[in-house]
């Protein structure tokens, strides 16, 4: 990060192409050298079940924000159905990063439906 003023605290957003964003649960101190590893816990974003446990034992992201508004819901599902099968794209629509578009993809929605991100990552 370019313009972070040192001693000022930040909160960060992971922002993912076709996931529910996540914001740092705390601010972080900026400085020469941060890190911050959501991984470690479903409590590292800020807000309430904003991150899974996945199958490794590792927090993460869930998948299906395929339109980016930070809520999970049919929207998302319109956009995968407006073009369900796509080969090698890249494209929010690929929930799963295989590069296509195909059932697997509305799978990953289906598990994920209704998941509202905090106000503060959503636009």
């Amino acid at each position: 990060f370019d313009n972070l003023i040192e001693g000022n605290s930040y909160h960060f957003v992971i922002r993912h192409r076709n996931h529910l964003d996540v914001m740092t649960a705390s601010s972080l101190i900026a400085a020469p050298n941060m890190s911050y590893d959501f991984t470690t816990s479903e409590t590292m974003a800020y807000g309430s079940q904003q991150l899974t446990i996945a199958q490794d034992g590792n927090a993460s992201m869930f998948a299906g924000d395929y339109n980016q508004d930070g809520v999970i819901q049919v929207s998302d599902y319109d956009v995968w159905k407006s073009n369900p099968a796509e080969l090698n794209t890249y494209s929010a629509a690929d929930g799963n990063h295989d590069g296509t578009i195909q059932n697997t993809d509305s799978d990953a929605w289906q598990i994920n439906k209704a998941k509202i991100g905090v106000g503060e990552i959503r636009f």
